[in-house]
């Protein structure tokens, strides 16, 4: 699940215990100490695990949290201690029983399972994440992405139609600038349609108690890919998060694309929920994110851009700047249609 997800769902989750004198009637010592155990067991790095699950118990002997007043005090209190210990924008505890997101992702190293009716009816609603596919002055393509949902044959089909409209384009400006995360497999796949070269290897998942997952791009029938040459910009924003935050880094690191905006959110460890003792549950980053260029991610620093823009006027620079590489090529046909547009923003 995504950050966005996860506190739309906090905010739904039903309170499973009565507010009224809740510190004194509930065992929240058991909670606090489950939330340490399943930390050291399952934190994707054992020497901060242990820092971690420290600091909770030793907020407990403290008493620390014997002033929650509800289920979702002690979660906030739980988590206040969490991000003084490891400042990890993925680990997250919430109260009660929040079910499964809207549509899940892939679970680690399997096969994008098929989507429910409920599932393919959201996806419906919100345009399987992408919020436009338009052609900007200049014949510049714009593509919003609200978020990278499973690779299943719906939303690939979603996203090849997008592509297909905006194949002719001289730029493209990839909108992540709202974009909260998604799946990792999906990212691989849209990835695969800005390169020509046979598949590699973008990303990898260090699990802590499973084997390397690696994510690559994918073979795009000829014709139907964008190809390396022509622009791409990269809309990001304060808001850009998880999976989304992986498109830019990728690509700004392999020299691809071009990044405008403001510096991202900085969630790149990958998390799965685990139940914890009093009807909690942790999303507990069991994963770390590294490429394969770097040998590291963008957790906790996000992206910074390669041309900072506030968010009022981003969407205008990440137009311009797709015109002015356009017309820096030595395409007269396209160039002086960049040319032209360049010349009324």
């Amino acid at each position: 699940m995504q950050r966005r997800q996860f506190l739309e769902a906090l905010a739904a989750a039903p309170v499973l215990l009565s507010t009224a004198g809740f510190a004194a009637r509930s065992n929240y010592a058991t909670t606090v100490t489950s939330l340490a155990e399943r930390t050291q067991a399952l934190y994707h790095d054992p020497e901060l695990a242990r820092v971690i699950a420290d600091r909770l118990m030793a907020g407990l002997r403290a008493g620390k949290f014997a002033a929650a007043a509800s289920p979702d005090q002690l979660a906030g209190l739980m988590n206040e201690e969490i991000q003084a210990a490891a400042h990890d924008m993925h680990f997250m505890v919430m109260s009660g029983s929040m079910g499964d997101p809207p549509v899940p992702p892939t679970p680690p190293h399997g096969a994008p399972p098929p989507l429910s009716p409920a599932e393919l009816g959201h996806l419906r609603d919100v345009n399987f994440g992408i919020e436009a596919a338009e052609i900007l002055p200049g014949n510049i393509a714009r593509m919003a992405i609200s978020q990278f949902y499973r690779p299943v044959g719906e939303v690939r089909g979603k996203i090849g139609h997008a592509m297909a409209l905006l194949a002719d384009s001289s730029a493209m400006i990839v909108d992540l600038s709202r974009c909260p995360g998604g799946d990792p497999l999906t990212v691989a796949l849209f990835t695969s349609y800005f390169f020509d070269q046979p598949s590699f290897v973008l990303n990898r998942f260090r699990w802590r108690n499973r084997p390397v997952q690696e994510f690559r791009t994918e073979t795009i029938a000829p014709g139907l890919g964008y190809g390396e040459q022509r622009p791409l910009i990269i809309l990001i924003s304060a808001n850009t998060y998880s999976a989304g935050e992986e498109f830019a880094y990728n690509l700004q690191v392999l020299k691809r694309g071009v990044v405008v905006g403001r510096p991202s959110g900085g969630g790149a460890n990958h998390a799965l929920p685990v139940q914890i003792a009093g009807g909690f549950v942790a999303f507990i980053p069991q994963a770390r994110a590294e490429n394969p260029v770097t040998g590291t991610n963008w957790e906790g620093k996000g992206i910074s851009p390669d041309i900072t823009a506030d968010p009022a006027v981003s969407a205008r620079v990440a137009h311009r700047a797709a015109l002015e590489r356009v017309a820096a090529t030595a395409e007269q046909a396209r160039a002086a249609l960049a040319r032209r547009a360049l010349a009324k923003i």
